[in-house]
């Protein structure tokens, strides 16, 4: 998504903006090559877009540098909304998960109490 949107900008001068970005996931959604993306939940997409969107709005504002693609080698890190998971008995289930997540303690950090 990243590319696309910085490809629009430096080739077209053209801003995307939240909208046309969760218009363009749902067409990479239906492509035979990116279809792996139909198999995660929509609510962590959705929110990765959110991400990039004020990140994009910093970068106008002239807040912050240009976003960039994020390194895999180091510390992992995700955002998941509310509706994105479920925690029944001390398990978190995520969206479209069918199993658990084996969790090591002092692995999850919240931000938020969970509600029982």
């Amino acid at each position: 998504m990243l590319r696309y949107r910085t490809d629009a900008f430096y080739e077209r001068q053209k801003k995307i903006g939240y909208n046309d970005a969760s218009a363009f996931l749902t067409q990479l959604k239906k492509q035979p090559d990116t279809a792996f993306l139909a198999e995660v939940s929509s609510v962590s997409l959705q929110q990765c877009l959110r991400h990039q969107q004020r990140a994009f709005k910093r970068f106008f504002a002239k807040r912050a540098r240009y976003p960039s693609f994020k390194s895999k080698k180091h510390r992992q890190s995700a955002t998941y909304a509310s509706s994105a998971f479920a925690d029944h008995e001390g398990q978190i289930t995520l969206a479209k998960c069918s199993e658990p997540l084996n969790i090591r303690a002092g692995a999850v950090t919240y931000h938020r109490h969970l509600a029982p």
